[in-house]
């Protein structure tokens, strides 16, 4: 008796497949509805739109004020070189004016205190020349003997000199004379104040102080 084929014993799943009970096709219908947002969410947006505004400007106000900083550094750094160059140049002129002006001003109070001493200093060398005059006339008539002794000066010297002779000028002959200085002649010997030329050199001296 002939075998049957091996084939026929398989089981044929597509066939089972086929007898299962197939789903309906699906229809197309309408989209999903969305659920529109609330009114949390608009309020969130208006939140985060004023949030990144304001960090915005927070960040660009932040920024300005280091660029004043900045700005402002660099005018108080230009500042002060600019008053200390203004500082330099200004004092070495004033402390050329104030040198000349010291100058001046000492040229000034050195020809007043000169005109201010000059009579003192005068009456001064003048005493002393006719306290010298007076001794050397004493010396003249106690050491030697001359028959006249004449003195020669105006009337306030001569009147000076006599308080300086004391009782010797009784035997001195005084002549008026003009000028400030005083001519003793005892024979062949005569003296001279000079006070004239002292004078003179000193009114010199007193003019290159002066100038």
């Amino acid at each position: 008796m002939p075998r049957p084929p091996l084939v026929s014993f398989l089981i044929d799943f597509d066939a089972e497949e086929r007898r299962l009970p197939q789903p309906a096709p699906r229809r197309a219908g309408p989209p999903p509805f969305v659920q529109p947002p609330t009114r949390d969410t608009e309020v969130m947006i208006a939140q985060a739109l004023d949030k990144g505004r304001n960090e915005g400007w927070a960040a660009a106000e932040a920024a300005w004020e280091d660029k004043l900083r900045v700005e402002r550094e660099q005018f108080q750094e230009q500042l002060a070189a600019a008053r200390a160059e203004w500082a330099r140049t200004e004092g070495e002129a004033l402390a050329g004016t104030i040198h000349t002006a010291f100058d001046a001003m000492q040229s000034r109070l050195s020809a007043a205190l000169a005109r201010t001493l000059t009579p003192f200093l005068e009456q001064a060398q003048r005493q002393r020349s006719l306290a010298a005059l007076a001794d050397a006339v004493r010396t003249l008539a106690e050491t030697t003997r001359h028959e006249l002794i004449e003195i020669s000066a105006s009337d306030d010297l001569a009147a000076a000199l006599g308080s300086h002779l004391g009782d010797l000028a009784a035997s001195v002959r005084f002549v008026a004379g003009s000028g400030p200085d005083v001519r003793v002649v005892a024979d062949d010997t005569v003296i001279e104040t000079r006070l004239a030329d002292w004078a003179a050199e000193l009114a010199t001296a007193v003019g290159q102080d002066a100038s």
